[in-house]
């Protein structure tokens, strides 16, 4: 990170008296190595599974967990069609193919 960068986070000026935080800010790194956490699978589908199970709502399992409330409620949005058998959405390829293939449908019924 630069101290352009930094001073833009700040509030548009480096002050000069926090010279010194800034150059050991810019020296361990942007500080954002530990902000953002990955999580195998078997850690998310776990989570999920103590939600399910417990019947605790989300947000208290992410804090018992150490998780953002949010990134737990996607896991658990993500796994809900495959715990209720649904099919997953479809990808833009094939609901394109789909209404081709209705469109198709729609010209042999006006044929017969």
């Amino acid at each position: 990170m630069t101290l352009a960068r930094l001073s833009r986070r700040v509030g548009g000026a480096a002050i000069p008296s926090y010279r010194r935080e800034i150059s050991q800010v810019l020296e361990a790194g942007d500080g954002y190595e530990d902000v953002y956490r990955k999580f195998d699978e078997d850690f998310k589908a776990g989570a999920v599974r103590i939600v399910e199970e417990t019947g605790k709502p989300i947000a208290q399992v992410a804090r018992e967990l150490g998780v953002n409330e949010g990134t737990l409620g996607n896991w658990v949005a993500a796994a809900r069609p495959a715990r209720d058998g649904e099919d997953p959405p479809l990808t833009e390829s094939e609901r394109a193919e789909l209404v081709r293939l209705r469109k198709g449908e729609h010209r042999a019924a006006d044929a017969a």
